[in-house]
């Protein structure tokens, strides 16, 4: 355990900066963006990022291989520098942790995939403990936050003056390492301290989902008319999915680049969008309202079911973003009211 005087945090982001790319919060156009580190327009005034940093290791495209036609054979070559360099990500929050930790799970046991393993090698996760909520966050109903347990390298717990440092892995060891003399040893009551402060920002908090057993109050109301009525607002933009930090769904595609070449694409996908369960012929067994329905499914009931994890973090993201103001929380919520109502009865 380690102590961090905030006086010192741009010292220590310069000092990783020698050794790692490192992306940290900075202003860009009104906004806090997790973005290549400058010192002067790096700030720790910010709720959350609007992006969840999925993107940096789960990337949007990626060229799986570029293709030309060279008489009768066809010869394939792999993009160069495909080794990613290490690169730190700081000032992560809790719900974006947990995400990793989930997409880890899913991309990296069973079937591996390498485009992941390879940036998830490279990347150092360094995770800070909120203090404040945004409008629409609930990871505190989720037990995904506010204070990380998972997914980081290394975490940070502000004080007044001071950040309390924590090391999660050999990873998080390394980076220790190259802190240098900013790090002093702190013996301190963590956890008393941590359970206290950590009180005190659930007590913030405005939006709270009814956790009451939601996976099986969705089972009972697979077949609500609300489904109907809930996807004739949805506009299909994918917004909701794209920002989702645990949201894994991708294609691959072929594109041509010339007469005779072309490449394979990874790109993301998404379950709200109409092509994505399309069959030949235009033939496409799953409804807008049944898309609709299953994110809501897969967020708090298949995911958990398959993984274990929760599939939704609380960070309120697909809310923020979604131009038909649809809100799971307030989806989720109704549903479970209206069966402990009939519970009741």
């Amino acid at each position: 355990m380690y102590l961090l005087n905030k006086k010192d945090l741009k010292k220590l982001l310069n000092k990783w900066s020698v050794e790692y790319e490192v992306f940290a919060p900075q202003r860009e156009d009104g906004q806090v963006m997790l973005l290549p580190y400058e010192e002067n327009e790096f700030t720790m005034e910010y709720i959350n990022f609007p992006f969840p940093v999925k993107e940096y290791i789960f990337s949007q495209r990626e060229v799986v291989f570029n293709w030309k036609k060279n008489g009768e054979n066809i010869i394939t070559e792999t993009p160069k520098n495909i080794t990613p360099s290490k690169k730190v990500y700081f000032g992560i929050r809790a719900c974006d942790s947990y995400g990793i930790s989930y997409m880890d799970k899913f991309f990296l046991e069973g079937y591996t995939d390498g485009f992941y393993g390879r940036k998830r090698e490279q990347a150092f996760i360094v995770a800070v403990n909120c203090m404040e909520t945004g409008e629409n966050c609930f990871c505190s109903s989720m037990g995904t936050g506010p204070f990380a347990d998972g997914g980081y390298d290394v975490l940070l717990t502000p004080r007044e003056d001071s950040y309390i440092v924590e090391v999660g892995s050999k990873k998080g060891e390394e980076l220790i390492a190259a802190a240098g003399n900013l790090l002093t040893q702190f013996q301190g009551d963590v956890k008393g301290y941590k359970a206290l402060i950590e009180k005190n920002v659930l007590n913030k908090f405005k939006t709270k989902l009814n956790t009451n057993n939601p996976g099986k109050v969705l089972e009972e109301n697979f077949n609500n008319p609300m489904w109907e009525k809930i996807s004739k607002d949805c506009v299909s933009c994918t917004g909701c999915t794209s920002m989702c930090p645990t949201c894994t769904c991708f294609n691959v595609i072929e594109e041509e680049t010339g007469e005779n070449s072309g490449r394979r694409v990874k790109c993301w996908d998404s379950c709200q969008s109409d092509s994505f369960t399309r069959n030949a012929g235009e033939h496409n067994p799953r409804s807008k309202a049944s898309r609709v329905r299953y994110r809501l499914y897969d967020k708090f009931k298949y995911i958990e079911d398959k993984f274990g994890y929760k599939g939704c973090t609380g960070c309120g993201r697909c809310t923020n973003v979604c131009p038909a103001s649809i809100d799971i929380v307030k989806i989720v919520n109704t549903l479970v009211e209206g069966s402990e109502n009939r519970g009741n009865e």
